[in-house]
């Protein structure tokens, strides 16, 4: 007994079903070559940061402590100390001290109790 493979598209060549509007697509492998050949690699924008031992990720090239706190923790600012690399960095530098994708950043937040 011998099996048929069938395919799964309709055969175009020999039949009449479409045969026009593929030959006017079909486009010279002249020009399909380089886009085939082309190796594509997965560029993303953005960076990852580990914060308080955690990866996250945002969607930004740039971003400062003061940025980086305003999208972590809005609407607590007070009491909040930040070290980037086992180095506290005082307030008055968030604005304009930038992290990175290498740094690992701590964020300490101030509690009452007893």
């Amino acid at each position: 007994m011998q099996a048929e493979i069938l395919p799964s598209e309709p055969d175009l060549v020999h039949t009449s079903v479409g045969k026009s509007k593929m030959t006017s697509m079909r486009a010279p492998a002249c020009i399909l070559q380089p886009f085939l050949m082309c190796n594509y690699t997965l560029n993303f924008k953005g960076m990852e940061l580990k914060i308080n031992q955690q990866t996250k990720h945002f969607n930004v090239e740039l971003l400062s402590i003061q940025a980086l706190l305003d999208l972590e923790i809005p609407h607590k600012q007070n009491g909040i100390a930040v070290a980037v690399n086992n180095t506290v960095v005082p307030k008055i530098k968030w604005n304009e001290f930038l992290v990175h994708e290498t740094d690992e950043i701590l964020i300490i937040s101030a509690t009452q109790g007893g």
